[in-house]
């Protein structure tokens, strides 16, 4: 029997990529990066605009700090731009269950082998049910999102363009929240729900369904403006914050205050994943990389987040970034690619190990024979 492979669309899996970096990124400046500059007990790292060197470092950092922000929404817009239409993949579910334990249970071995950690039975066993612990926040809701993907797809596919936009319209207004208290996703949603992730998969599932008649350009020049918006309406706070507090004008702080995954940078995000959807990828050594390195991206995301290596991770390499030196430039965005680089090869790794052990393999046969046997006792 011939085997047909899946052709993966470069300027997708260029997207998958630059998502992952975005949040190494993120995780490079909220885990590390803060807690190792603060000048404060708020976590605070603070400039002042009346010089030229502090304003430089300043808006190189927030804007770094307002793309890393989109990282999440865009992986999450990936899995709803393809799989809105297609067969339920229920499959799925213990293969990302598998290959998340498999890390737990590994990266704890190694730990408590170093000495790095005492051995603990119950944190042992915690290990193997990582997605009910919540080792990673996201896994877990990823895997819910995953479950109710197919019956969400038969809903959204059987409603109208008009009908589709009112749900995302619902949908978005009871998503949105905005430092922290202003809007309904207070009450009803929040940035590390199955709300959120839903509302972000359906974004990306209606222009798959209903596709949006807008160039690459234009989708280019939209997201730049959404943000510089952004940039200037986090400035515009911070000195709103300094009035408050009778700080002297022109000092301000970085933050993430806007940069919440249920707040602006869902429009940031989609607006980004738009043009990215149009463009015309040209293959080169660089692009082929890129692509070559996508399947490993989820990976990356395991090894550098996990809770036993995430302080060790950003302490070791942020104690030597100096907020205000201009080293600091070039310094964070390297550490973030070497830690994405290295993550790649790991994962490389253990996906040849995965395949000589056919282990996918195994789980998606496990799964398919229990939803035919589900299907014939329903």
């Amino acid at each position: 029997m011939n085997i047909v492979k899946k052709q993966r669309l470069p300027n997708f899996e260029i997207l998958r990529v630059l998502a992952m970096m975005t949040i190494v990124l993120w995780h490079c400046y909220v885990h590390g990066f803060f807690y190792l500059n603060a000048t404060n007990d708020s976590n605070l790292i603070t400039f002042s605009l009346t010089s030229a060197t502090d304003a430089c470092l300043y808006v190189f950092h927030q804007c770094l700090i307002i793309a890393s922000g989109m990282g999440v929404d865009l992986f999450v817009m990936i899995t709803g731009y393809f799989m809105i239409t297609s067969r339920p993949r229920w499959d799925k579910v213990p293969v990302i269950w598998f290959q998340t334990m498999f890390y737990c249970v590994v990266i704890y071995a190694i730990v408590v082998g170093a000495g790095i950690y005492d051995f603990s039975l119950k944190d042992f066993g915690a290990q193997f049910v990582p997605v009910y612990n919540e080792s990673y926040w996201f896994v877990t809701q990823y895997v819910g999102l995953i479950a109710l993907a197919p019956f969400v797809n038969i809903m959204v596919r059987n409603l109208s363009r008009l009908q589709y936009r009112a749900l995302l319209l619902v949908l978005l207004a009871m998503d949105f929240e905005i430092m922290c208290n202003f809007g309904y996703g207070k009450h009803f949603s929040g940035d590390c729900t199955l709300f959120h992730l839903a509302t972000v998969y359906l974004l990306a599932g209606y222009i798959r369904i209903h596709p949006v008649d807008i160039t690459a350009k234009k989708s280019f020049i939209a997201f730049c403006l959404s943000l510089a918006a952004m940039f200037l309406l986090t400035v515009l706070y911070e000195e709103y914050l300094n009035y408050r507090l009778n700080q002297p004008y022109g000092h301000v702080a970085l933050t993430y205050a806007l940069v919440g995954k249920n707040g602006l940078p869902i429009f940031t995000s989609f607006l980004f994943f738009v043009w990215i959807s149009k463009l015309k990828v040209k293959r080169n050594w660089f692009t082929n990389a890129l692509v070559r390195m996508a399947p490993y991206t989820f990976g990356v995301y395991l090894i550098h987040d996990n809770d036993y290596i995430r302080r060790l991770l950003w302490d070791s390499v942020m104690q030597h970034a100096d907020a205000h030196s201009p080293w600091s430039v070039a310094y964070i965005p390297a550490s973030s690619a070497t830690i994405f680089i290295a993550c790649v090869g790991i994962d490389f790794l253990r996906k040849k190990l995965f395949d000589v052990l056919r282990v996918n393999e195994r789980l998606t046969a496990l799964a398919t024979a229990a939803e035919q046997y589900v299907k014939k006792r329903l």
